[in-house]
């Protein structure tokens, strides 16, 4: 056997892909959209019709009213726009959202699919199905450790330890009266966002936040600073950080007045890299924008069939 037929044979293999699906939890679906009803039509391999909960498959229009009939009320807001950029760029596009399983209850899935092929008849849209939920718990225990870090037990090294292990970016710093600020802390997360390594970050003794946020998002960030110092409480904000090499990267978060482990006031902002999920909306906004056709026929077929609607992750 030559080089390529072995690698075709251990690396994608039926047996071994379906084996690495099951373990994956992953199920496979596709979904045939028709151009001139209302019919949606769900196709769905064995693993998918566990994760809807479904001994065996029924019609395939009843497969996809099942399906639909799951999604939680509260994530069913931006299909349209999922379907849309798949239709539109033709790319893998991922979501995530809630399903209430009947065997498991509310569980979550994250979704992949892009378009497969059309014809004058339908759309045809193909992709994966997994249940996610044990990592979005890992996901959401994470953000609860980041809101309770200043809340921890008083021990340095664990707090340090802490401080440097979350998800998000967390700096805490003490305003100018020049109107500079000075880092008393930053993580590795929120020095990687900024696009710094560490000892060029901490060689700099002050900042200002003409350093620190793009131009144009620089009035918006000292608005927000100005009613933090003005006992406002805690303040959100979503703008572009300006990084190291003069690029600009989206994050949110929130920033407020704290006692820091040493007990001295400063101002504590926690925040995340949204560039992706941004960069994904402003493309799939502009699309929107190019091809109204298109976004009519999905509306009018959407309206009609109630279908399923999913959260971006990014």
């Amino acid at each position: 056997m030559d080089s390529s037929g072995l690698k075709e044979d251990i690396f994608y293999s039926s047996s071994w892909m379906q084996e690495i699906l099951e373990i994956s939890n992953i199920g496979l679906w596709l979904l045939e959209i028709n151009k001139n009803n209302t019919d949606v039509r769900l196709y769905a391999d064995d693993k998918m019709l566990e994760l809807l909960g479904l001994q065996k498959s029924l019609s395939l229009e009843d497969n996809y009213k099942h399906f639909a009939q799951g999604v939680l009320a509260d994530d069913m807001e931006i299909v349209q726009k999922y379907i849309e950029q798949m239709l539109t760029t033709k790319r893998l596009v991922e979501v995530q959202y809630r399903w209430n399983h009947p065997w498991w209850g509310t569980i979550f899935i994250r979704c992949s699919g892009k378009l497969y092929k059309e014809d004058d008849n339908a759309y045809y849209i193909r992709g994966y199905h997994q249940n996610a939920s044990d990592i979005e718990v890992l996901r959401q225990a994470n953000i609860e450790k980041s809101r309770q870090l200043i809340e921890v037990v008083r021990k340095r090294d664990y707090y340090d330890e802490l401080f440097q292990s979350v998800l998000c970016g967390i700096v805490q710093y003490r305003p100018q009266a020049d109107g500079s600020i000075v880092f008393q802390n930053a993580n590795m997360e929120a020095i990687r966002i900024f696009g710094y390594e560490k000892e060029e970050f901490w060689k700099r003794k002050s900042w200002r936040i003409e350093d620190l946020a793009a131009p144009e998002d620089c009035d918006r960030v000292y608005q927000i600073t100005n009613e933090i110092l003005l006992g406002k409480g805690k303040q959100s904000f979503e703008y572009r950080a300006l990084r190291a090499d003069g690029t600009y990267c989206w994050i949110i978060g929130s920033g407020e007045y704290i006692n820091n482990i040493d007990g001295e006031r400063v101002i504590q902002s926690v925040f995340l890299d949204i560039d992706n999920r941004k960069q994904m909306e402003l493309l799939n906004q502009e699309l929107l924008e190019q091809d109204k056709g298109t976004q009519e026929l999905l509306r009018q077929v959407l309206e009609g069939t109630k279908i399923f609607h999913f959260y971006y992750y990014p």
